[in-house]
């Protein structure tokens, strides 16, 4: 979305900043899920403003640089239909003029009519067209990142009190946080990265940004290697002064045909605020003109052109089925109603077509943009074709329950043995689904999915027959290979060929979702199962039902995880994932989430973060049910067994851990230790990792083994 401030201008948009410190090179991270809106989809995420905190749904806008969100005095049919900002509910909000100081020195909140500054905006996005709003100024205390550690600054947020056009009306969230450099905010204040920055030195002044084809991430402060098949190729931001994050274009080719040879100037700039290409107004027609030469295949999809900009050191790539849809494959790209005479000449916006095929990473210090192509988000499943019938599925699963009772892989249900069952219904019924395909050749097809086009062009009824067919089989690989499909492309096709209604696509989609994330399960491929469901959870529509068997696969997925990690910070980042997912929804049983409350504790414990840690436990241990409440008091005695202040119940408790537990007992030390010394020491303490779990469990079990060693005695 490209944002012009008139008076003084203001963009939108809150951004989501991560900690980066010399001990710990990895970025924050923030899940960003993608919501249709209009035909178009849009990629979002959360924010929190205020205290008590209220919480937004937003579009990370790398092209405008503020964050907007709608006023609670604002009546516009815009605002209505979006959550509204109610700065009288936060102790911390203040009324602010653009200078940054206060409107009423003597009150926080504005009283009565009193002048003011007012911002005006305009906006022209290549999906939703134009709008203006016109907006007063707010500092708050706005947040990001997750409810355990977030990261925060005060920042005048821009409280729209007039929202006009179809853009406002027609976005599918709350609210925007610019990514933009300085040259789009009308003042310092507004300005949230650079405040970020500001109130935190140790951030890294970078962005990541990795978009799949339901659901993406935004990294702060660090780049993520994990989501690149090659190295970055860095290029210089063009006239960095005007704000935008954009890249001269040499040439624009369709295939081997050049379109513009951009004699007087291209620029890309990047637009997360955009789901398609975006084109300059006097340059669409002919652009248009030409992709308009992509037909039809036989049986779905499109046959066409590569679509190339070349940026001289790389040249970045559109495919026909990421500029053409729809049975006449027709161009799908967006107008942008630029002026030239304020220097927008060959303007082409890289939208979500363009940022799901590239990692893409924006660095502040230097002024400057790296791509690299996409790392593929599928993981390949069943090489050698679907396994054959019930092959070791029984024995597989004998031995995952007898690991699991062993070493505590289910031991946020305490004990071992999980007590949230999935919703049953959903594990039997196939309501609305075909009657499953003949086994044979759901095989084939699942086999089939990533060698040819024919298999790729199956539409969203074959795929649910073939899905259906492998899960009662117990050919979860399979399934969950026709099950990836048929969410990220099947239910659009079925949508495109006017079969499905947008509404019986939405629950189409959001049932293929979970069960997708229950077949990885089901594989034993918790990573799959943890990032699909993940995904699923973040559907903002999604039913109860189908939100409580989200989460209890979810909660499975990061404790098989955590067994498996060898590094306490993915750890943290699993159970986090689904902690968040369960405030969001609440659908996960007491117990079981004060079992993953308590995992997360000794897993922030181990990374040093014992002031959380502490936290999170004398919560649970003054208001957990009465089995969590036990297990929480035994670990914070456990904790404080090493203080020079330790009670001598303290120290009794740390006898009898070292009884239970003598293998990992001076494991635990040694990583309190390497925590309070820095990198070094914690580097040192990374031989408990893959002990962790069996740490954890031991400590839930502890409190039926202490009574059996104290009758011992």
């Amino acid at each position: 979305m490209v944002a012009f401030f008139v008076p003084f201008v203001s963009l939108l948009l809150l951004l989501s900043p991560a900690r980066a410190d010399q001990t710990d090179p990895s970025p924050m991270v923030i899940r960003l899920q993608r919501v249709p809106g209009n035909g178009t989809h849009f990629y979002v995420g959360r924010l929190s403003v205020g205290s008590p905190k209220q919480t937004f749904s937003v579009l990370f806008d790398t092209a405008s640089g503020h964050v907007l969100l709608p006023h609670s005095s604002c009546m516009s049919k815009a605002c209505q239909k979006h959550k509204q900002f109610f700065p009288y509910k936060s102790k911390t909000s203040l009324d602010v003029n653009s200078n940054g100081l206060p409107v009423q020195p003597e009150h926080k909140l504005a009283l009565g009519k009193v002048k003011r500054d007012a911002v005006s905006l305009d906006f022209a996005q290549a999906d939703l067209g134009e709008g203006s709003a016109k907006a007063v100024l707010v500092k708050d205390r706005v947040c990001i990142g997750s409810e355990v550690a977030p990261l925060c600054t005060e920042v005048d947020v821009m409280a729209a009190v007039e929202m006009q056009h179809r853009l406002f009306e027609e976005m599918p969230y709350d609210g925007l946080v610019g990514l933009g450099m300085g040259g789009l905010s009308a003042e310092a204040g507004s300005d949230f990265f650079s405040r970020l920055v500001a109130s935190n030195p140790t951030l890294v002044p970078q962005l990541g940004m990795s978009l799949g084809a339901q659901s993406g991430e935004l990294y702060v402060g660090h780049q993520e290697a994990s989501r690149m098949s090659k190295e970055l190729t860095w290029f210089p931001v063009l006239h960095p002064e005007d704000g935008f994050w954009e890249v001269a274009v040499k040439q624009i080719r369709l295939g081997n045909r050049t379109l513009d040879s951009c004699q007087s100037g291209c620029r890309g700039v990047i637009d997360t605020g955009a789901s398609r290409l975006g084109v300059q107004k006097d340059s669409f027609e002919v652009l248009r003109s030409a992709l308009a030469t992509a037909t039809p295949l036989v049986g779905g999809g499109c046959q066409g052109e590569d679509l190339l900009f070349d940026l001289g050191e790389m040249t970045l790539k559109l495919r026909v089925e990421d500029y053409a849809a729809g049975p006449s494959c027709a161009p799908q790209l967006g107008s942008l109603d630029l002026d030239p005479k304020e220097g927008f000449a060959g303007v082409y916006a890289f939208g979500e077509a363009m940022l799901r095929q590239y990692y893409t990473a924006l660095d502040w210090t230097q002024r400057r943009i790296g791509f690299a192509p996409a790392a593929p988000r599928r993981v390949p499943l069943s090489r050698g074709g679907s396994p054959a019938p019930g092959r070791n599925v029984h024995k597989q699963r004998q031995r995952e329950k007898a690991e699991g009772l062993q070493s505590g892989r289910c031991l946020a249900a305490g004990g071992g043995a999980l007590r949230s069952k999935p919703v049953a219904s959903w594990k039997t019924s196939w309501e609305g689904w075909p009657a499953p395909m003949d086994l044979s050749s759901a095989r084939k097809l699942a086999s089939s999915l990533g060698a040819t086009s024919s298999a790729r062009r199956a539409s969203g009824r074959v795929l649910q027959a073939a899905a259906r067919a492998l899960v009662e089989a117990q050919e979860h690989l399979g399934a969950a290979q026709l099950l990836l499909e048929l969410r990220d492309f099947g239910v659009e096709r079925e949508v495109l060929d006017r079969r499905l209604t947008p509404s019986e696509a939405e629950q189409l989609f959001d049932e293929a979702a979970v069960r997708l994330g229950h077949a990885y399960l089901n594989a034993n491929l918790w990573g799959n199962a943890w990032e699909a469901l993940i995904a699923a959870c973040a559907q903002p529509r999604l039913s109860q039902p189908l939100a409580s068997w989200a989460l209890s696969g979810l909660a499975s997925a990061a404790e098989r995880g955590c067994k498996a990690a060898t590094e306490p910070l993915r750890q943290v980042e699993l159970l986090q994932g689904a902690l968040d997912a369960e405030a969001v929804w609440g659908a996960l049983p007491r117990e079981r989430r004060e079992g993953l409350e308590i995992y997360m504790a000794l897993s922030l414990e181990k990374i040093g973060r014992v002031k959380e840690s502490k936290a999170l436990l004398t919560r649970i241990a003054q208001q957990g049910s009465a089995e969590r409440r036990q297990q929480a008091e035994w670990a914070l005695l456990v904790q404080d067994a090493e203080s020079p202040t330790a009670t001598a119940e303290g120290r009794e408790m740390r006898q009898i851990w070292d009884q239970v537990a003598p293998t990992t007992s001076t494991s635990l030390r040694s990583g309190r230790t390497g925590a309070a010394m820095g990198g070094q020491g914690r580097r040192k303490a990374d031989g408990l990792d893959g002990a962790w779990p069996v740490l954890a469990m031991l400590l839930l079990a502890l409190p039926l083994a202490v009574p059996l060693l104290l009758i011992g005695r």
